[in-house]
């Protein structure tokens, strides 16, 4: 089993997921979204392997969290999961494209 780390970009995205649903809706919903989230998230530790590779990277995976409308990315490292984005499933993914070309 590995362990999780996160990228400064995923944590920035998690805390912007709480803020916005904290502020549009309330802080129970808030709670619940971002807990679905790590939850999920977690549980690749036990099978990183389960999500499909993505379209623009062969080290990169992800997975849509089930019930909220967002997908995780994901390099599977040596030593760890790295959580490198976690964005809105509406939102413009094409920046990871050129971000993570190389990786």
């Amino acid at each position: 089993m590995k362990k999780i780390e996160y990228t400064p970009q995923a944590l920035n995205s998690l805390k912007a997921i709480t803020i916005y649903y904290k502020n549009e809706v309330n802080n129970q919903i808030a709670t619940k979204i971002t807990s679905q989230i790590r939850d999920s998230i977690d549980e690749l530790s036990v099978f990183p392997y389960r999500c499909p590779v993505s379209g623009f990277s062969k080290n990169i995976r992800w997975m849509r969290v089930q019930n909220v409308p967002y997908n995780v990315y994901y390099s599977i490292e040596e030593f760890c999961i790295l959580i490198l984005e976690i964005l809105h499933q509406r939102q413009d993914h094409s920046f990871l494209i050129e971000r993570y070309r190389d990786k």
